[in-house]
């Protein structure tokens, strides 16, 4: 949805307007939105590729 919202104003033929600085706005949003569900997914998923704490915290476990 988001790479589509980027890549509308162009393929739809409304470069240059408001309307295609709000495409590529909300767009990114969506990108961002969507590549921070994906990593939070994973690292939820995957915790033991999580980097090593501080050396003291791992000392006292």
């Amino acid at each position: 949805m988001g790479v589509w919202l980027i890549a509308s104003p162009w393929l739809l033929g409304f470069p240059h307007t408001r309307a295609m600085h709000l495409s590529i706005g909300f767009g990114i949003v969506i990108v961002l939105l969507a590549l921070l569900d994906l990593f939070l997914h994973y690292e939820k998923r995957h915790p033991e590729d999580m980097p090593a704490k501080s050396g003291r915290e791992t000392a006292h476990q």
